[in-house]
């Protein structure tokens, strides 16, 4: 396990969400998750820019963005960095669609609790950085 924390960001436009999500994560040290947001999609392409983020929440549905096109964005922004879809949507074909396109999970809000929200995030680390060759542990 890590002995350190996986920064994470999550691009959200919604606030009590993203407070939501922060404490469900905080209950969590080993390992443990910083957890930062941005509101809107250009904001969260400038903080990946900054080379301090290990993996991304994305809401497909932001003031500046919206739907695959979201996650087409941030793929051409940083392919080096796992995203997981975090929507409302649920909807097997669009799930399908956003694997495809390079999101390494799609989970619909409201379908998990903190337990399975840190698995995942987890597993989505593990595959990404696995296929890369990178012992993160």
């Amino acid at each position: 396990m890590l002995n350190r924390a996986i920064k994470v960001l999550v691009i959200e436009d919604d606030a009590n969400y993203f407070i939501f999500l922060s404490e469900m994560l905080a209950y969590y040290r080993s390992p443990s998750f910083e957890v930062s947001r941005a509101r809107m999609l250009q904001s969260g392409l400038d903080r990946l820019r900054t080379g301090d983020v290990e993996l991304v929440l994305l809401d497909l549905t932001l003031p500046d963005s919206s739907g695959l096109n979201t996650l087409i964005t941030v793929r051409k922004s940083s392919s080096l960095i796992p995203v997981v879809i975090l929507t409302g949507v649920d909807d097997p074909a669009l799930s399908a669609q956003a694997i495809g396109l390079g999101a390494q999970d799609y989970i619909v809000k409201g379908s998990f609790d903190r337990e399975q929200l840190r698995s995942r995030i987890l597993n989505a680390m593990d595959v990404f950085y696995g296929m890369r060759g990178t012992d993160e542990e």
